[in-house]
């Protein structure tokens, strides 16, 4: 069983307190999610919670887009507690670290603050799916802070005292793969040296991409539809057209959320 990276609508308020940097959050719904499959969330394992567990940045962005290995980024940017269901929702208490821990934290903060930061993505492990494209059981195995969440209707509200404000600059620059990473800060940005295609085509050729599903849309389990939204987006998009179109549904304007 892969691990599986889902990501899904989240709200996230400030606890309150002096300057804090702790929130609840809501990280996953049994919504139809990006990828073309719900999650029931009755089926949560979360065993590896049950003392607490990491909260990472991107899903650990230096090493999983950038192809670094520095530790100082790859450590987790927070700490998530009390991760239950509850009202139908998963839920937690996420906490991010000081920049002694992290030398990206004070800026996540910032940009939570300044609401350039606004999502959370669950990483998860699929244990069991249905033939309805229904997750019935899947072990969670982080969370996330991520720039873009794959649902658009994901995003962070903040209540309470505002956040502590970041006024240290930063900006790290990295060579390999032809990425570079930028400052976090009002619109912090991943910047691609060259088109998104040429990547996944290159990364083909190294072998480093999972093979394409050859399913009709309608066969493909929860996993092969997220395989092929996450790396051959083109042909997903085209294919759920086309899935869409043949059961009579509007079309949704080439978004991956529909079923």
């Amino acid at each position: 069983m892969k691990r599986t990276n889902m990501r899904a609508p989240v709200r996230l308020f400030a606890d309150g307190g002096t300057e804090s940097r702790s929130f609840t959050a809501i990280c996953s719904t049994a919504e139809l999610n990006s990828h073309g499959f719900r999650i029931d969330q009755k089926g949560w394992d979360l065993r590896r919670f049950k003392d607490g567990g990491p909260v990472l940045l991107e899903h650990n962005v230096a090493e999983g887009m950038l192809g670094g290995h520095d530790p100082g980024l790859t450590l987790p940017i927070g700490r998530a507690t009390n991760v239950r269901v509850e009202d139908g929702a998963l839920r937690a208490s996420i906490a991010i670290v000081s920049s002694a821990a992290h030398p990206l934290a004070d800026r996540v903060v910032a940009s939570i603050r300044e609401k350039s930061l606004l999502g959370i993505s669950v990483g998860a492990r699929i244990l069991d799916e249905n033939d309805e494209g229904v997750v019935t059981r899947a072990e969670l195995m982080e969370l996330s802070v991520c720039a873009i969440p794959a649902d658009p209707g994901a995003r962070i509200e903040l209540s309470g005292r505002r956040l502590q404000r970041d006024t240290s600059p930063i900006e790290l620059r990295w060579k390999g793969r032809g990425w570079a990473l930028l400052s976090f800060g009002e619109k912090h940005a991943f910047l691609a040296a060259e088109p998104a295609r040429a990547r996944r085509a290159q990364a083909a050729a190294r072998g480093e991409l999972p093979p394409m599903p050859r399913k009709p849309y309608g066969q493909l389990s929860a996993t092969e539809r997220q395989v092929l939204a996450t790396h051959y987006p083109e042909t997903f998009a085209k294919a759920r057209a086309a899935h869409r179109r043949a059961r009579g549904l509007d079309d949704d304007n080439g978004g991956p959320s529909a079923a």
